[in-house]
């Protein structure tokens, strides 16, 4: 008896096994970056008289991830979508319908947000259509996705993760966060767009970065961008569009959350970056008592702000309330949101100081030395660099930027000469920190100069990023312009600020943004040459 249980058991775990090394597929190997094709579909494109009840399979070249699978294929028109059912198998797909209406026109759209096992994506949409009449639906939409830009900065996007859905205009609001598309595709590896055999009518076209993958545009956490008029097929046939993308932010900041950062510090967290101000701290209470504070905020942190009050004890009750902050699209934190008490469950205890992050090995005389440290108030240290080939010591006193945990020293303003030196932190006559470093000749700079038309340039915004990370925002206020850049490759793009606020708006509800534009081609700028006629044209 025992005998035939272990059998029994052996064939069972030896079945498991079988299939699940079936449905796993190969593994492809480490180095598998070879991207899935559609291999053939079951019906040839633009099929005409099917059946209401049709069947249709889709075979890919490799195997397919099921997660990613789930919302890639997209059925149009939405009444043609309630009528099918999606079966995934290893590396096809079947939809199966039922019942679609007369003189119907079904569109099945494969978004390149497929993968294959190995994680590698298509390398566009893929559009098959047939139609249960003796014609086609023949209306058509391309496009191109010039970018994203969140603030004033170029954001890099994946354009698997971008969504381009067409909604029917009727006479009712349409509120894209609730309302399901008429049509629905991706862009391509170019960052273009084609949304094929659309029906007839009046439609409004809502591009966004679905980073929740769940095919609903998130405007305030993910960018959005659309057509500012309404389209209208009932009379034209086709409509090219260029679409950017921006934040809608309406949200009023919030402080998020206080921590005790140093003995005598709190740290106040908001929601969001707030803009820069003179003042954001109004008034700090320590056990009910109103005490004397001194506030300090990072250019690299805008969502932080400290409080610099007295040395706290444990159960201490603070309360600190806001001034009257607001983010950079202009929403005032509120009333009621200004004011937060923290209760000290513990202090912190001094730390000897340290450098933290990587110390910089080199840097051109003419840049910013710029490093974190892991001491909140930086004031009291002393900078200096010893050539060590002349055993010259120089005090570096000049243009010193002292933020929490940062320091930047502008090197040019302080007269620093290429060479290899010893980098000194002081700290009450003893040397707190010491590294190596070569100083380099100037990196000096270029410039780049045109024109721009189509707008009013009292308030266009020149966004340049490098492409090595960095970025430079600048104010426009003639039609002919020429600013300077350290030499290196950048993405320019341009937006007419319409609201004067520094940023790159966008309001999906009323379907107004500010018009942007991206220079074609990645602009090589040179030390001391001037690249010429990178001009914006705005239409």
């Amino acid at each position: 008896m025992r005998i035939k249980i272990f059998i029994a058991a052996f064939m069972f775990i030896l079945l498991i096994s079988c299939a699940t090394d079936y449905k796993r597929g190969p593994e492809g190997g480490p180095n598998d970056k070879v991207r899935p094709t559609i291999e053939s579909a079951s019906i040839q494109n633009g099929s005409l008289n099917m059946d209401k009840n049709s069947s249709v399979e889709i075979k890919f070249s490799e195997f397919i991830d099921v997660n990613s699978a789930k919302n890639s294929v997209v059925i149009s028109p939405r009444s043609a979508s309630k009528k099918a059912k999606i079966y995934w198998y290893d590396k096809s797909c079947e939809i199966k319908f039922r019942d679609i209406g007369e003189d119907q026109t079904v569109v099945i759209t494969v978004n390149p947000s497929l993968k294959d096992t190995q994680g590698n994506m298509l390398s566009g949409s893929y559009s098959l259509s047939f139609s249960t009449g003796s014609s086609l639906d023949r209306k058509f939409i391309s496009g191109r996705l010039n970018g994203a830009i969140s603030r004033n900065n170029i954001e890099t996007v994946n354009y698997a993760k971008v969504k381009i859905n067409l909604y029917a205009a009727g006479n009712d609001t349409i509120d894209v966060t609730k309302d399901e598309p008429e049509y629905s595709s991706g862009l391509s590896e170019v960052l273009g767009f084609e949304l094929k055999n659309i029906g007839s009518g009046r439609y409004r076209l809502l591009a966004f970065n679905d980073i929740n993958n769940d095919q609903k545009p998130q405007p305030g956490l993910e960018m959005i961008g659309f057509s500012h008029d309404l389209i209208d097929l009932s009379e034209r046939d086709s409509i090219d569009l260029k679409i950017t993308l921006g934040l809608t932010d309406t949200e009023s900041p919030f402080i998020k959350n206080t921590s005790v950062a140093g003995e005598d510090i709190l740290k106040i967290e908001l929601s969001e970056d707030i803009k820069k101000s003179e003042k954001y701290i109004d008034s700090c209470f320590v056990n009910g008592q109103d005490e004397m504070f001194v506030e300090y905020s990072s250019q690299a942190d805008r969502k932080a702000v400290y409080a610099k009050i007295k040395p706290f004890k444990i159960d201490d009750l603070i309360k600190v309330k806001l001034s009257y902050v607001e983010d950079y699209f202009g929403n005032l934190i509120k009333e009621g949101l200004r004011v937060k008490t923290h209760t000290v469950s513990d202090t912190v205890s001094a730390q000897s100081f340290k450098v933290g992050g990587k110390f910089p090995g080199k840097i051109s005389s003419d840049q910013v030395l710029t490093f974190a440290t892991n001491s909140f108030v930086n004031d009291s240290l002393n900078f200096k660099l010893l050539e060590l080939k002349d055993s010259l010591l120089i005090d570096l006193n000049k243009n010193i930027s002292i933020e929490p945990y940062k320091v930047s020293i502008n090197l040019s303003d302080n007269g620093v000469r290429s060479g290899s030196y010893e980098f000194r932190i002081e700290k009450a006559d003893s040397t707190a920190f010491a590294a190596k470093i070569t100083i380099e000749d100037p990196l000096g700079s270029g410039s780049v100069s045109g024109t721009i038309s189509g707008v009013s340039v009292e308030n266009c915004i020149l966004i340049c990023k490098n492409i090595k990370g960095t970025s430079k925002s600048v104010n426009i206020s003639s039609i002919d312009y020429k600013i300077d850049l350290d030499p290196g490759k950048y993405i320019l793009a341009m937006f007419a600020d319409r609201d004067s606020n520094g940023v790159f708006s966008v309001d999906h509800r009323s379907y107004i943004s500010e018009k942007a534009q991206f220079y074609a081609d990645t602009v090589n700028i040179r030390k001391n040459w001037e690249t010429s006629d990178i001009n914006f044209e705005f239409k």
